[in-house]
């Protein structure tokens, strides 16, 4: 488990962990974990300013985390990948909309197809279901 120890003022990629579905389609989280998240670092701290956090051996920093763990919170952008077969339940879809609705970002990639699509839009639409309002059943 991540905790908000682990940030130290610089960037480190974050990457979200989650349970794959049955009815999904697609690899898992981990898809090009952890090169992915190295490379990407290397490349903000070549191409600007931003300082990237390292290691004792000086490699970047990169976490994978949760959707409930409370450093979700510590992270600038979270990336998932190859969402069409992520699994998640109310707890982790309510973090994930308390997330992005105080400025976090979410990077989704790696969809293979309109299967895969359709299946990530079904996830996706537990964290922003409209309230529970007679306004929004008109």
């Amino acid at each position: 488990m991540v905790t908000s120890d682990a940030f130290d003022g610089t960037f480190q990629f974050c990457r979200a962990g989650y349970q794959s579905s049955l009815n999904g389609d697609g690899g898992t989280w981990s898809v090009d974990y952890p090169k992915a998240d190295i490379n990407l670092s290397i490349r903000l701290s070549e191409l600007t300013k931003t300082t990237v956090g390292r290691d004792i051996a000086g490699d970047p920093k990169h976490l994978v985390l949760g959707l409930t763990d409370d450093a979700l919170f510590q992270c600038p952008f979270v990336m998932m990948t190859e969402v069409g077969s992520a699994f998640l339940d109310e707890r982790e879809a309510a973090r994930l909309r308390e997330y992005l609705l105080k400025g976090g970002f979410l990077w989704v990639d790696d969809f293979r197809g309109t299967f895969a699509w359709n299946a990530w839009t079904e996830k996706i639409r537990k964290a922003f279901q409209p309230p529970d309002h007679p306004m929004f059943r008109a």
